[in-house]
């Protein structure tokens, strides 16, 4: 009998996960995958910022106060702060994959919601629901696509995502000027682009979880360097700096927006 010492080139015990913290893969299966998760994040950025590009429109047609219209903007963070807290927490316990399927869902319901009705109360639930799906989203995907990338796939996270925060009003706001079927148009192109990212996303996980265990059971693979397990600190260094620039971006519109602007009205500025 006979031992071989030769290195296979991966341990036998690696587990095999496209979603967890010990991320095994093969190239092109991880890049799909990685595609699909930044997918996700730019719609759902781009479904919790459109809205902004579509106040001025949403003002003059419902005849909501300006207080109203504060309100409606402003309870969106009501439900993303909780979904920030608790769906990184969340992704960390039960996986990336869930939590962020439960994010583009409940955003899209939100987003659904607001299209088929604009009553002001329908209004407020659909922002909350959308915040609650957009933190969740957010936390996992960008926690992902750190699974995935390391350090430099969380920074095309972000990238991403503030894209989408910037893209999202600035094309709302340009369909808006049709009117009040503007807004609804504008709705339905946020709802369908969070099915068209999630969908893709999905693809890609099943197609990645269905070409890990056939990789590994290849004795010619390579194991992909897996990222290190990092702290709070570690995270917090790469959150505080980013943050204020990533909701600069998703406010901007609004806080820009002159008072008493319509759609179609020209902008006068006088000197001070």
């Amino acid at each position: 009998m006979t031992w071989s010492n030769v290195a296979t080139g991966r341990p036998p015990s690696a587990p095999i996960t496209t979603d967890g913290r010990d991320q095994r893969g093969v190239p092109g299966a991880n890049r799909a995958l990685f595609a699909g998760v930044l997918a996700v994040l730019l719609a759902t950025g781009w479904a919790a910022n459109h809205f902004a590009g579509l106040l001025p429109a949403i003002r003059e047609h419902q005849h909501l106060t300006a207080s109203t219209l504060d309100a409606v903007f402003g309870i969106y963070a009501v439900g993303l702060l909780p979904g920030l807290q608790i769906g990184g927490r969340a992704s960390d316990a039960w996986g990336r994959r869930p939590v962020a399927w439960a994010g583009t869902a409940a955003a899209l319901l939100g987003t659904v919601a607001m299209l088929l009705s604009l009553d002001s109360a329908v209004l407020l639930v659909g922002r909350v629901i959308v915040g609650v799906g957009v933190g969740f989203a957010i936390s996992s995907c960008t926690a992902w696509a750190s699974d995935l990338r390391g350090p430099s796939g969380a920074a095309i996270a972000g990238a991403v995502l503030t894209a989408g925060f910037a893209i999202g009003p600035f094309v709302s706001g340009l369909i808006a000027s049709a009117g009040q079927s503007g807004i609804r148009v504008s709705f339905a192109i946020a709802a369908a682009i969070v099915v068209l990212a999630t969908v893709a996303a999905v693809l890609a996980a099943q197609r990645a979880a269905v070409i890990a265990p056939a990789a590994a059971s290849d004795p010619g693979w390579s194991v992909a360097s897996t990222p290190l397990q990092k702290g709070s600190a570690w995270a917090l260094s790469w959150a505080i700096p980013l943050a204020p620039w990533v909701f600069a971006s998703a406010t901007l519109a609004f806080v820009t927006i002159p008072p008493g602007y319509t759609p179609g009205s020209r902008l006068r500025w006088s000197p001070a």
